[in-house]
């Protein structure tokens, strides 16, 4: 009878814990008003069941539809993108600080933690199997329909079938593999410490060519179209062609480059430390050496939509820009957002807390969310269905 005092004591502890997270977090909760004067209307806000004193969030992910949030007590918590509805959760093993993040295909969702990659039902995260990885990893994974690729903390990568979960290859690098590979329907890119990109056929340990630059890969790689773009620690933004290793252009960004590139259509975003927010056409690349435009109070890229672009500054405010030239358009302070999530997948604005608060914003007129990018099945052979239509011309030269 005894043991059962401290239990219910722990479970009256964290219910109050949650309780009085949910009430702070009301407090800086935007009304609808004050989305209002931003042109935005709040689509909905939820809370992930997360304590917010044992069990907090690492990182907050845009999949698609759905919202991805890794906690330090190695569990996944799904929600609905468009109404915020907790869709599942999973534990991943035991507790293990550090999370890579995940990476999706059309029904699957795989994570890593320590040593051991899952597979999860991406609607309702039942584990579809789990798998020991020869050393720990050292990097979020990438998949598509037929394939998942992991990096070791040894220089390896290692490429896995889906459905059978049967090694296909391997192959050993010259440096260190910190960042995720990038997946181009029959080919695969990454990038070592050795400052070198490596390019493989998919069914093929043999590197096809090996790309350098002058330092290492300094932030993950981006794809568009049959191009990948690799930012250097030499501060500069390559675009490579994976089908003959040939540079299609480059831009000296100034400063270092740390978060991801990101590609909306024919734009690409990249916010050098220190330096703003920098946008470059994805087929031209820099005319003259200069980007499209540049805002230089922007510091991080979260989302754009047709005709606008958010940031947010060093002091965590979120700027709204105007996409075409990047006038400034309004500023809100919304700092008190542990999250304010990266967006790549359509024009939502997700803010989230530590404590498993998530809000989402959109445009007034956008009732229905405007797609970047889909989670696509295999093409056709030698059609790349992953093109963006403004790219038609990059990918015919």
């Amino acid at each position: 009878m005894r043991s059962s005092i401290p239990l219910c004591f722990i479970v009256f502890a964290t219910i109050a814990a949650t309780s009085s997270a949910q009430q702070k977090l009301s407090s800086i909760l935007p009304t609808e008003e004050t989305a209002a004067r931003h042109g935005l209307v709040r689509q909905w806000y939820g809370f992930a069941p997360v304590d917010g004193v044992r069990e907090v969030v690492q990182r907050a992910m845009v999949v698609g539809n759905q919202v991805h949030l890794q906690t330090n007590a190695s569990r996944i918590h799904v929600m609905h993108g468009e109404t915020g509805k907790v869709l599942w959760s999973a534990q991943l093993g035991l507790p293990i600080p550090g999370q890579f993040g995940s990476a999706v295909n059309s029904d699957s969702v795989f994570v890593i933690n320590g040593s051991e990659l899952y597979r999860l039902s991406r609607e309702d995260g039942s584990m579809l199997w789990s798998l020991r990885l020869p050393q720990a990893a050292n990097a979020a994974p990438a998949a598509d329909e037929g394939r998942v690729m992991v990096s070791t903390l040894d220089g390896r990568v290692y490429i896995y079938n889906i459905h059978s979960k049967e090694l296909m290859w391997f192959y050993q690098t010259g440096g260190s593999v910190s960042m995720p590979a990038a997946l181009l329907d029959d080919k695969i890119a990454c990038a070592s410490q050795d400052g070198k990109m490596y390019v493989f056929q998919s069914a093929s340990r043999n590197p096809m060519f090996r790309y350098e630059t002058d330092k290492p890969v300094s932030a993950p790689m981006s794809v568009w179209g049959r191009y990948v773009l690799i930012a250097s620690q030499d501060f500069n933004v390559y675009s490579v062609d994976v089908r003959t290793g040939d540079t299609a252009w480059r831009y000296s960004s100034g400063s270092d480059i740390r978060q991801p590139l990101t590609i909306i259509e024919n734009d690409v975003f990249v916010t050098p430390e220190g330096s703003g927010l920098h946008v470059i056409d994805a087929e031209t690349g820099p005319v003259a050496g200069r980007p499209k435009w540049w805002h230089p109070r922007a510091e991080d890229f979260v989302t754009a939509s047709a005709n606008r672009v958010y940031a947010t500054d060093k002091f965590g405010q979120l700027l709204t820009l105007d996409r075409s030239n990047g006038r400034q358009l309004g500023i809100w302070d919304t700092h008190n957002f542990d999250y304010h999530v990266r967006n790549e997948s359509n024009d939502r604005l997700y803010l989230a807390t530590k404590t498993g608060m998530v809000v989402c914003l959109r445009e007034k007129e956008n009732k229905q969310p405007v797609e970047h990018k889909k989670v696509l099945p295999p093409s056709p052979a030698g059609i790349d269905v992953r093109k963006p239509a403004a790219g038609k011309a990059a990918a015919a030269k």
